[in-house]
């Protein structure tokens, strides 16, 4: 699996200043920036910061979403952080759990927490530190709780924090930071200065005549990523197009797909989908479910949704079913699962294109006819 934490020396100027002359100022502090701007990056870097002066701190990590926790955990392992002391939960286990204090808390997406859980995370510790970015809030409501989340205005007021604004775009290739421009020209990504070191690789937009070659496609070139030590995601809106993806791959190899299983709360068991497709080798991460680095390491194609993949990255993303009819809940949604590419970004569909999707169209490399049409040379077999 390519690495996810970018060391100290390869951080600029303004991580940099961050960590020598804000971690140990004593007002809580806010990291924000537009997506790929390396928030979580320096998070972790802050952490590891404290952790090398303070020794015995003790430091609570709260997180979004369980792939969020196995990243950090990779990143800690990556800078060789000291895990003692460490204690790591999610935010809905932090607000239902009696108050403890900690010397430090971090915590990463903050824009769709609610007000609660955020102050109950200010008042238990002595210093806070988060992250977030205002342009990807995509929940109402908590998730969990039917609570509203927070209004990212009053996020700085909230939290009584102090914050710095990231002005460089890391992660993202100068192509794609002009189609989340072409999505969402109020956003003003453009403003934000691209990572001159970035090789650009212009986003490809394939239309197929069926669904089959549409997957057949993208595992074929997932699986080509992978075998170049790349890691790799296909994302989608919603569990039935995954459902979906995966019984149209156990068609392409002849195979019966899985039948479907909840769990006692009703949701699907991805356990038992993993266990079953383990052959396969695709993988779903989300609702719990999943090991994110095992499944890297096991050169599996990891499945999620555009919800359960927030504040992660992939070298290469692949986003299928951009029809028309799918369902796409909004603008920033749509943003939040572009903006996962690090390298190559695939964007396909077999009918007319959704709306999002058509809006963004003028910005991509189209390979349709290189890759999108059925081979009719097998009919050559036959004699009518």
């Amino acid at each position: 699996m390519s690495k996810w934490m970018v060391s100290y020396e390869d951080l600029i100027d303004e991580q940099i200043n961050f960590l020598d002359y804000k971690v140990f100022e004593s007002s809580n502090q806010w990291i924000n920036g537009f997506a790929g701007s390396g928030k979580s990056v320096l998070l972790m870097h802050a952490l590891a910061t404290i952790k090398e002066r303070e020794p015995d701190a003790r430091i609570h990590v709260v997180y979004f979403t369980h792939s969020l926790r196995q990243m950090y955990r990779v990143g800690m392992g990556e800078l060789r952080i000291n895990a003692r002391g460490i204690t790591f939960g999610t935010y809905i286990q932090f607000e239902r759990s009696h108050q403890q204090h900690y010397d430090y808390i971090f915590c990463d997406e903050v824009q769709d927490l609610t007000e609660s859980v955020l102050i109950k995370m200010k008042n238990s510790c002595r210093k806070l530190f988060i992250s977030g970015d205002p342009n990807q809030s995509i929940y109402d409501k908590d998730p969990q709780t039917g609570n509203p989340v927070i209004d990212v205005n009053r996020l700085g007021y909230v939290t009584s924090s102090e914050e710095t604004k990231l002005t460089t775009v890391h992660r993202l290739t100068a192509s794609v930071i002009k189609l989340i421009s072409s999505l969402m020209p109020s956003m003003g990504i453009l403003k934000a200065k691209p990572n001159a070191k970035k090789i650009d690789v212009t986003p490809r937009l394939a239309k197929f005549d069926n669904a089959l070659l549409e997957v057949e496609y993208i595992m074929e070139e997932a699986f080509e990523a992978i075998s170049n030590d790349k890691s790799v995601v296909v994302i989608f809106p919603n569990h039935a197009q995954i459902l979906k993806f995966a019984s149209i791959y156990c068609d392409s190899k002849n195979e019966l797909p899985w039948k479907k299983v909840t769990n006692k709360w009703g949701m699907l068991n991805y356990d038992l989908f993993n266990e079953f497709y383990h052959r396969l080798k695709i993988h779903v991460i989300g609702n719990n479910y999943g090991d994110l680095v095992s499944a890297n390491r096991a050169g599996k194609v990891v499945l999620m949704t555009y919800y359960s993949v927030k504040g992660l990255d992939f070298d290469s993303v692949f986003m299928p079913f951009l029809n028309a009819e799918s369902k796409i809940e909004e603008e920033a949604l749509f943003m939040v699962a572009l903006s996962r590419s690090k390298n190559t970004l695939y964007l396909t569909h077999t009918d007319e294109m959704h709306p999002y999707l058509e809006k963004i169209s003028d910005d991509c490399e189209d390979i349709s006819s290189v890759v999108g049409k059925a081979d009719n040379d097998d009919f050559d077999d036959f004699i009518f």
